[in-house]
């Protein structure tokens, strides 16, 4: 059972609290030291809360301690100068100075002071104009300087140091007025600064209200133009200037001018508190001894001649004039630039700006000045895309350029796609460069035809840019500076011009700029082909090809060009169709002539079935087939594309027909030549069977005539099997229609030779050999 400790505050002694057991005596141990930890955290609290008053009390004390020895200090000076002896001394000098002041030396008095004041005018208003000080000011005492020259110079015995200090007035009056014109140029100074700057010159000048507004305006309309002299990041800096000056004209024109005058005329110029403050003319000393004149001197400028209907008639006149050249120093100014993307913002910058300062410049002009800016900075916008798209000249350029080298320096050789050496080649990164190289060298890219590509893509880029900053107008809001719900009857129609009509425009510009371009540069490339179609070699014909191949790969998204090269292609593809198939068709036909007139079949021997047909083609035309595949790949396989193909298929076609048909003529039409055949006289050289005078021999003529009409038709029937297969060799979707011709000459055959049913088994021997050869031709291979 535990014992409850007693509490300790309770003990009168200490040796009370061992009266009790270890664990009760423990207890109050633990108690106590509790109760002495949160004394001391309380104490603590208590001091650290009181002692930022305590420091606050004591630096209280120390500040009334010096004030009281000042006050002390004070006192003991004021008692010692209020003692009689004191008092009597100052009365002694009053009466002594104001005696001196009656008698005839006061003349020779009052041109020392008032020299002693002219000769520092000079020098305060150097200060002051060198120091940034009050220009109003340094006019008082200009003007005060003017009169106490003219009352001096009136004196007799007047010094030469007058002509001195007058020349000094008149340079430092030249040089205060341009120091006016300066602030008065500056849209940084404060309505208060600026109307003690106005009435400095209307009192240096003695000018009305009226000429102080026209010289405002003259001097802000010259700070204006200079600024659209300089670079045209400073158009913004001149259009801010522009509205400071509505809005300080409206402000200070003429009441607060007005006000600002009249109290010039309030009170005499040696009065001037701003005047007495200056040390360096001691007016307070001086006063006495200045003449009347001088002494009652007071500023007189008329100040109610301007009203404020004249006010606004000399604003609305100053604005339109000032805008309608600003405008046109803009536009001067803008024909310089040549970033696209500087001129968009920097039509934003304005746009949003004279916004903002719509209040200050609403009905200043009659036209309506938001709608010149946009003309002007359209206009510019328009000249840049017709810029970038006519860029496309140089591309133009180049490909001509290279045309016409390769036919100087003969023959462009296409690259061999095994000349690439991968042990030279770089296969960091992937191989990038490598694989690279291998579709350049596939696509026949030669390094001009590179240099090319990459002139286009980047002039496509200049026209993306120009597509991009487009779209950016188009995401434009306008209603940001929106302040007063009346505006927002003309913030619809805000928006519809600046992000709807502008953009719109600006796009039709760009679709009818790159359409033009493009047609300008087919017509080029069609006027160069033209020009050179008497002498236009294989090479220029291929470079064209790949020239179009590439541009059509990568048309702009603007302007109608899907068209863009095709009425060239097909002109192109028929000359590269007759470059290639030229040499063999040549060989062919004159191969098939002897084929014909020949005294034994080549391929008789490989004939299969009963009765034998011919399964495979005459050795001329497996040489045919290859050598037009082989003389086709030369230029290129990348030329050769379905349309390219097809036309190459059309010419082998109409060239085959054409020879085929000539052939059945000769053949059908011969004639015997001396009483003998052509064959005849053939066969016999060469059997040999001639005397001595060349004439033939006697010979059994119906065994001649049954082997020569079977040596006849089987040649034919070799060459309807060549003709079969040169069917299914050129045959194209695209072909289907220009078929008749082969189609007739292969039943001319046919009935010829007395085919029959056998007609269908050497159709499909012919289809049967091109399936499974026609890979080895691969130009022929696909449809």
């Amino acid at each position: 059972m535990s014992v409850e400790a007693p509490d300790p505050k309770s003990f009168k002694t200490w040796d009370e609290a061992f009266q009790y057991p270890i664990p009760a005596v423990r207890r109050m141990e633990q108690q106590l030291r509790g109760d002495l930890t949160a004394n001391r955290d309380r104490l603590r609290t208590l001091v650290g809360a009181s002692y930022r008053e305590l420091l606050g009390t004591a630096e209280k004390i120390i500040q009334m301690d010096e004030d009281m020895q000042g006050v002390e200090k004070q006192l003991g000076s004021i008692s010692r100068r209020c003692n009689s002896r004191m008092v009597e001394k100052v009365g002694n000098n009053f009466r002594t100075w104001n005696s001196t002041a009656k008698t005839e030396d006061h003349e020779r008095y009052a041109f020392a002071s008032q020299l002693s004041i002219l000769q520092s005018c000079p020098l305060v208003i150097s200060r002051l104009l060198r120091q940034g000080g009050s220009v109003l000011i340094a006019t008082k005492v200009l003007v005060l300087s003017r009169h106490l020259h003219k009352a001096l110079s009136l004196m007799e015995g007047a010094p030469p140091v007058l002509d001195k200090l007058r020349n000094r007035l008149s340079f430092l009056r030249s040089k205060l007025l341009r120091h006016i014109d300066r602030q008065l140029s500056s849209p940084s100074p404060t309505p208060s600064v600026l109307v003690d700057t106005i009435c400095a010159y209307s009192l240096a000048t003695s000018s009305t209200p009226t000429d102080v507004l026209r010289h405002f305006h003259h001097v802000r309309a010259e700070a204006i133009f200079a600024q659209l002299e300089n670079r045209h990041d400073t158009v913004l800096k001149a259009l801010r200037l522009y509205a400071r000056t509505l809005h300080d004209t409206r402000s200070i024109f003429p009441h607060s001018l007005g006000e600002a005058l009249l109290k010039l005329r309030s009170q005499p110029l040696r009065k001037d508190p701003s005047l007495r403050a200056l040390t360096e003319l001691n007016i307070d000393i001086h006063e006495e001894w200045i003449s009347t004149d001088v002494k009652n001197f007071i500023p007189w400028i008329r100040h109610d001649d301007l009203s404020r209907q004249q006010s606004d008639r000399l604003v609305e006149s100053w604005a339109a004039k000032t805008f309608a050249s600003l405008v046109k120093r803009l536009r001067a100014l803008l024909n310089n630039v040549e970033d696209f993307p500087a001129l968009i913002l920097l039509r934003t910058q304005i746009l949003q700006m004279w916004f903002s300062a719509q209040k200050d410049v609403a009905g200043s002009t009659a036209s309506d000045p938001v709608q010149e800016l946009r003309t002007v900075i359209n206009d510019q916008l328009v000249r840049l895309i017709r810029g970038r798209a006519s860029r496309l000249r140089s591309v133009c350029a180049e490909i001509i350029e290279t045309f016409e080298s390769s036919k100087r320096d003969g023959e462009m050789s296409t690259e061999s796609l095994w000349a690439i050496s991968p042990a030279s080649a770089d296969l960091a990164n992937g191989a990038v460069l490598f694989k690279q190289a291998v579709l350049d060298r596939l696509h026949g890219k030669s390094s001009d035809l590179r240099q090319v590509i990459v002139s286009y893509y980047e002039w496509l880029d200049l026209m993306d840019q120009v597509s991009v900053m487009i779209r950016e107008l188009r995401n434009q809001s306008w209603d940001d500076d929106l302040e007063d719900e009346e505006d927002e009857s003309g913030l619809e129609a805000r928006n519809v011009q600046l992000s709807e009509d502008d953009p719109n425009m600006l796009e039709g510009e760009l679709d009818s700029a790159i359409t033009s371009t493009f047609g300008k540069f087919e017509n080029a490339l069609e006027e160069q082909i033209e020009e050179k179609a008497s002498g236009l070699d294989s090479s220029q014909t291929v470079y064209v090809l790949r020239v179009l191949r590439e541009i059509r790969q990568k048309l702009p998204q603007h302007g109608s060009t899907d068209d863009f090269g095709l009425a060239l292609v097909p002109a192109l593809h028929e000359d590269l169709a007759k470059m290639a198939s030229s040499r063999v068709l040549g060989t062919y036909e004159r191969g098939m002539k002897e084929l014909v007139r020949t005294r034994k079949s080549p391929s008789r021997g490989l004939w299969e079935g009963s009765p034998p047909l011919p399964v495979l083609p005459s050795p001329l035309l497996f040489k045919f087939l290859h050598s037009l595949a082989t003389d086709a790949t030369e230029y290129g396989s990348d030329v050769w594309s379905p349309s390219a193909t097809n036309v190459l298929r059309r010419t082998i076609r109409v060239n085959l027909e054409r020879a085929f048909q000539d052939l059945l003529s000769t053949h059908q039409n011969g004639k015997l030549v001396n009483g003998s055949s052509a064959t005849d006289k053939e066969l016999s050289s060469e059997l040999g069977n001639e005397d001595r005078n060349g004439h033939p021999k006697e010979v059994d003529h119906k065994a001649q005539d049954r082997s020569e009409s079977s040596l006849e038709r089987e040649n034919l029937m070799q060459l309807l099997f060549d003709i079969m297969v040169i069917r299914n060799a050129f045959d194209a979707p695209d072909l289907r229609e220009e078929r008749h011709g082969l189609e007739e000459i292969e039943a001319t055959l046919t009935a010829k030779v007395q085919m029959g049913e056998l007609t269908s088994r050497l159709r499909k021997g012919a289809q049967d050999y091109w399936k499974r050869t026609s890979l080895l031709f691969e130009l022929f291979s696909f449809r």
